[in-house]
């Protein structure tokens, strides 16, 4: 039979490293993200999502060796918890890494002389397309 204090114990030390994941995201967040923020957002998005995995399958071992009904409210508590902010944390990092990779589309400024030269071609293609009167 498995230790619930070892499970606890590999627990803990997983959302440690979680911890250290989400706060440097925090700091990268917290500043211009360039191609290389953006490459490792994209690394923390794996990291998170495979000590979630981990971090689930250790906190149903240990929910199965729970006999106690108070301690197991508060492990499956505790454990939701820990899933619902690593899960939040991977939405919110998606979300952004997706939104800052879109390619931006820049619209030039029309100066006063290239508006004066689109009037006229304007212009020019109304005369050549309005139809010809007949002259009577």
């Amino acid at each position: 039979m498995e230790e619930p204090t070892h499970l606890r114990t590999s627990r803990k030390v997983y959302r440690a490293h979680v911890t250290r994941i989400l706060n440097k995201v925090d700091d990268t967040l917290a500043n211009d993200l360039d191609e290389l923020a953006l490459t490792y957002l994209r690394t923390a998005i794996t990291q998170l999502e495979k000590k979630k995995e981990q971090i689930t399958a250790l906190d149903q071992r240990i929910i199965d060796l729970i006999q106690n009904p108070d301690e197991l409210e508060i492990a499956i508590l505790d454990a939701e918890e820990l899933q619902d902010m690593i899960m939040e944390k991977i939405n919110e990092l998606n979300q952004r890494v997706e939104m800052q990779s879109r390619p931006t589309h820049v619209v030039p400024a029309v100066s006063s002389s290239d508006k004066v030269t689109q009037e006229a071609i304007h212009e020019n293609l109304v005369q050549l397309v309005t139809p010809l009167q007949p002259h009577h």
